[in-house]
């Protein structure tokens, strides 16, 4: 890229610290448009052979140059920001992806807030919508940062009013607004008010309200706030919706048992028992805050169970599904609804030709316990798809992701519908064939793992199948799969949930008759899949375990601790 002084082509580079970098007009104009725009028209820039550069650095300028004459650079924490600052105004994009890219590789809580703003300031889509996801489901810890702490009034408010935010409870967020209106207390007391009118008082622990949010000099000096303290302690409350974070946790259903697992204290409880035992194959998802169950209850019958974390309670509901309906589907929720996503069963095809189209998209309804058939016309899958069962169906954004499969053997099959559009495509296939695999999203990408695969074995005459505990991840950007790391217990028809952040990945088989009860919890940094707890049930007593995602009644837990309490009370006093 460096030019000699005599060279027709040279232009001499004027960096804002007044420093001077020859270099070639033909490679620049190459590389970059700001330069072909400059160098291909009468400018005086072109005329007089100067660049002034009055926003960069020598320093980043000379980085600049050694990646448009290598391809690669060196980028650090120190100068991450100037070669993004470079790489806009100079209208490099290739520059622009590989610092993206190394910030997204970096990602913590003590840097997420500096790289979510950096990326929406230059238009790093992707990137915001990962440290954006990344912040809200870490926002405890990020709320500690000094980069938190550091922001202006406006970004705080953006932040506390999201309802994606992720707290165990809504006294957090007061405690958050107290501790950064206290980190300059005379400047930021103003700002307290309209802070303060995002906690959700309703959501305030009784304790709170009365023994901490009431006594702090900031409410009490504030008629507005005080008012709306008098009038929650009143039970008076304005109408705000429970955060969708808020909460949350894993809950374990075995066809008999109910349980209920928090990470955070790494604490097992013992939900209500369903009304009756579901004894074979079954599909469970969260939706509208309960957890649905389905499962064939016979040759042709089926059940459906709904659960209510609020309450603890359960419901049988009258099925609409019959036959293999429930075995041979996957279920989802995307956005506001809950699909169930049917194989094309070979034995269900026309068999008159040409094929036609048939359904494979039902959409539930919960007001009259109905799955309403999609038009078949545009919502099918392509006609040479003939699966059998275990698909594993993903939600991410305003896609319907159907993965997997078994057709006379595992299949790497992959394609996704455009809720929004009613149109299926073809995406790239997984590096591995897989049935009964499990999934979700996380961190912008699709992670898949284990299942039951086959492989070629002369004992086996040719072909058998095993338990994968392999992972694989999906990038809808790039539509590439690649492999991550791997589980530590090989596992199919398990679940993969996301809490906090982090993912998970709940029961399923490990072997023939033998189920899988540890849950493993994945790494995102370290690339690795830790072993996290082991579900507290009989091998002996459940058929199936899978797992999603509820917010269970702090309530409701409190009374059963309370009656686990008493009951151990009891058992040590009748052996005394």
């Amino acid at each position: 890229m460096q030019a000699k002084q005599d060279d027709s082509s040279a232009v001499t580079l004027v960096t804002k610290d007044g420093k001077e970098i020859m270099a070639s007009k033909a490679k620049l104009s190459v590389a970059s448009d700001f330069f072909s725009a400059l160098f291909n028209n009468d400018m005086r820039e072109n005329r007089e052979g100067i660049v002034r550069l009055e926003t960069i650095s020598e320093t980043v300028m000379r980085k600049v140059l050694e990646f448009l004459l290598y391809g690669s650079v060196e980028i650090t924490h120190d100068n991450y920001e100037d070669l993004i600052e470079a790489a806009d105004f100079l209208l490099i994009p290739a520059l622009k992806t590989i610092v993206g890219k190394y910030l997204r590789r970096r990602i913590s809580t003590s840097n997420c807030i500096s790289t979510y703003y950096c990326a929406k300031r230059y238009q790093f889509d992707d990137l915001s919508f990962i440290s954006e996801r990344f912040i809200l489901s870490n926002f405890s810890t990020v709320a500690e940062s000094e980069e938190f702490l550091n922001l202006e009034s406006q970004q705080v408010e953006q932040w506390i009013s999201s309802d994606e935010l992720v707290v165990s409870t809504e006294d957090e967020i007061f405690e958050i607004i107290l501790k950064w209106t206290n980190q300059n207390k005379s400047e930021r007391k103003e700002k307290f008010e309209e802070l303060f009118r995002h906690v959700r008082l309703a959501f305030v622990s009784h304790n709170c309200l009365y023994g901490n949010v009431s006594t702090k000099d900031l409410v009490k000096d504030n008629p507005s706030s005080l008012k709306l303290v008098e009038d929650a302690m009143n039970g008076i409350y304005r109408s705000q919706a429970l955060r969708k974070g808020f909460g949350m946790h894993i809950v374990v259903f075995t066809g008999k048992i109910t349980l209920c697992y928090q990470p955070k204290k790494d604490k097992w409880y013992q939900l209500a028992k369903p009304p009756l035992h579901i004894r074979d194959r079954f599909l469970l998802s969260s939706f509208q805050g309960k957890m649905y169950v389905f499962s064939s209850a016979g040759s042709y019958s089926s059940v459906s169970l709904v659960y209510d974390p609020s309450s603890n309670q359960w419901a049988k509901l009258n099925s609409t599904f019959h036959d293999q309906d429930h075995t041979r589907s996957a279920v989802t929720v995307l956005g506001e609804d809950m699909y169930s996503v049917r194989e094309r069963i070979r034995d269900c095809l026309p068999k008159t030709k040409p094929q036609k189209p048939i359904s494979c998209l039902f959409k539930y309804n919960v007001k009259s316990n109905t799955w309403q058939e999609l038009p078949a016309s545009s919502l099918y899958l392509f006609s040479d798809d003939y699966l059998d069962y275990g698909i594993c169906a993903v939600a991410m954004e305003t896609y319907l992701y159907v993965i997997g499969g078994f057709s006379s053997s595992p299949r790497s099959y992959c394609r996704r519908l455009d809720i929004t559009k009613g149109i299926w495509e073809r995406r790239r296939e997984m590096m591995m064939e897989r049935c009964d695999a499990y999934g979700a999203a996380g961190h912008g990408k699709i992670f898949i793992a284990g299942g039951l695969c086959y492989a070629k074995s002369p004992v086996h005459h040719g072909v058998h199948y095993t338990y994968s505990d392999t992972c694989e991840v999906y990038n809808p950007e790039t539509d590439e799969w690649q492999f991550v790391a791997s589980l530590n217990t090989p596992r199919a028809g398990g679940s993969m949930v996301s809490l906090g952040g982090t993912l998970y990945v709940v029961g399923g088989v490990r072997a023939e008759g033998e189920l899988a009860l540890t849950v493993e919890s994945y790494d995102y940094e370290e690339n690795k899949w830790n072993e996290t707890t082991i579900i507290p049930i009989d091998q002996a007593h459940p058929t199936s375990v899978k797992a999603c995602m509820l917010n269970v009644s702090e309530r409701v837990l409190v009374e059963i601790e309370t009656k686990r309490t008493s009951i151990e009370r009891s058992l040590l006093a009748s052996l005394q």
